[in-house]
């Protein structure tokens, strides 16, 4: 199974606290030949099942996905998140085993694709060194070593070629970070399998690209920060700092805005921290400059999007703001901006299927999400996302909410029960009050229903065409308990609400 998003295809099959971080990079064992980095390369067998999005009481058939991995500590396997995404069994293999061994998830990054898998047998200690990590980016044209357990047989492949490029791209219902493309074969199973450069990891293989020749990793800078926000407890993302921004290409854009002939950058029409004016013509920011067509400079000379600056920063390390440079009618002027981190998505991603819902009556309500949206489009069972009022159109480029915010929506038609005759309702409807109180999370509205006394309860949605819905209170309860019988629901909430149901 594979999917294409722009120029990747994902190479998968389907059929604590962490001592590592920054160390990764200045340590590892001295293991320069090919034949001893193979000793670090492990094939991982995930047994995954996945939840409905829509009626997240159900799982689906249980199924398999191969990918590999690489030893970056005692006992730990770096891997792709995909590899172990909804995960209920982790086995660990390789030339040196006789027979594979459990292993557990220990970390989980959606947004970078990366994972981390620990194992306590002392015998895949003792036969799996552990390599360190890069220092800083690989040269282009440097020789790389991919390898892995892809496809097409089932001992280990070790394919060779050269770094092509680095570049800060998008990765697909997830972050921006620092991908290197090389020219060595990437297929299928080579998921999670080391890049390397010498006797380090240069990358961790993700996808390959639609055309011949052409693959991806993730820098060892993305694995490093992964690391660090995992010992940290908060894998919190790449910072992001949001601007709408032209070129500064123009002459008499430049002499209007007083810009010398020897100064470059991208001039500013908003950003989302009203840090910078309209006009504004930033410069330089964390340290690198800006070309006039919105590219920053990297180590080499490598140019690549200027978000890669800002996405650079790490606040654990960094602070928690980072410099910006503007010239400002000519005069030059320095400014900090707070950092913020990629995660607060307008959609977003809950990992490993936790898919959190409350059965109301014939009503199924849960935060949107990710796998929820996308799951109605395919399905063709709805299409209000993209109706008048709904505010999912709207936002949807958008980097985030407000600070907390979520929007809680219909997960699926209303389940058959007579105390909703009359009502229309679809999947996808957002809700917009009830009783008059605006919904906020998704938290707060369950605490909410299942602690008022009003008599009525009165929903009350975004969509512009979506009925409100009247039910009183207690007769709304009482059906609950037909619908989940009916429909074979042992539990009216997930687990996080059950100590709230049912209402006392």
């Amino acid at each position: 199974l594979t999917y294409t998003v722009k120029s990747f295809t994902w190479c998968f099959i389907i059929g604590c606290l962490f001592t590592t971080g920054r160390a990764h990079a200045e340590t590892g064992q001295d293991a320069s030949s090919t034949e001893q980095l193979r000793k670090s390369v492990v094939n991982i067998t995930a047994t995954t099942q996945q939840r409905d999005p829509m009626s997240p009481w159900r799982t689906w058939d249980p199924e398999v996905s191969v990918g590999s991995g690489v030893v970056i500590a005692p006992g730990r396997v770096l891997t792709n998140a995909h590899v172990v995404d909804n995960a209920i069994n982790i086995m660990l293999d390789s030339d040196q085993l006789s027979l594979p061994v459990t292993g557990t998830l220990i970390a989980y990054d959606w947004g970078r694709d990366l994972a981390l898998i620990e194992t306590t047998d002392q015998s895949f200690i003792d036969a799996h060194p552990w390599v360190g990590l890069q220092a800083g980016l690989p040269a282009d044209g440097e020789e790389v070593v991919v390898m892995g357990y892809p496809i097409g047989g089932t001992a280990m492949s070790v394919t060779t070629g050269v770094v092509s490029r680095c570049q800060w791209d998008s990765m697909p219902w997830s972050q921006e970070m620092m991908v290197i493309q090389v020219d060595a074969a990437i297929n299928s199973g080579n998921s999670g399998g080391p890049c390397f450069v010498g006797s380090q990891i240069a990358g961790l293989s993700f996808a390959s690209g639609e055309g011949d020749d052409i693959g991806y990793a993730i820098a060892a800078e993305e694995i490093d920060r992964f690391l660090r926000e995992a010992d940290a407890g908060a894998i919190d993302g790449n910072t992001t700092w949001e601007l709408y921004w032209q070129n500064s290409e123009n002459p008499a854009l430049r002499q209007h805005l007083g810009v010398p002939d020897d100064a470059s950058g991208i001039v500013v029409l908003s950003d989302d921290q009203d840090i910078c004016q309209p006009w504004d013509v930033i410069t330089n920011i964390n340290g690198f400059d800006l070309t006039n067509s919105g590219e920053v400079v990297l180590e080499g000379g490598r140019r690549t999007y200027f978000r890669a600056a800002a996405g650079r920063f790490d606040p654990l390390v960094d602070g928690e703001t980072f410099k910006v440079e503007v010239l400002r009618r000519g005069v030059p002027i320095t400014l900090r901006v707070q950092a913020k981190n990629s995660r607060n998505q307008v959609i977003p991603k809950r990992a490993n299927g936790d898919f959190p819902y409350i059965v109301i009556g014939p009503l199924v309500f849960g935060p949107l999400h990710v796998d929820l949206w996308k799951y109605h489009l395919d399905a063709e069972v709805s299409n209000t996302y993209f109706e008048r009022g709904s505010p999912i159109g709207t936002n949807l480029d958008e980097q985030a909410l407000p600070e907390g915010k979520e929007f809680v929506a219909l997960l699926t038609d209303t389940l058959g029960h007579p105390i909703a005759g009359g009502y229309y309702m679809l999947p996808g409807q957002t809700l917009k009050a009830v009783n008059d109180r605006k919904v906020v999370t998704f938290s707060d509205f369950v605490k909410f229903i299942t602690s008022t006394d009003d008599e009525w309860l009165v929903f009350e949605f975004n969509e512009a065409n979506s009925d409100r819905m009247v039910f009183n209170r207690q007769a709304l309860f009482d059906a609950t308990e037909d619908v989940l019988e009916d429909n074979g629901i042992r539990h009216a909430t997930s687990k996080a609400f059950r100590h709230l149901w049912p209402p006392e």
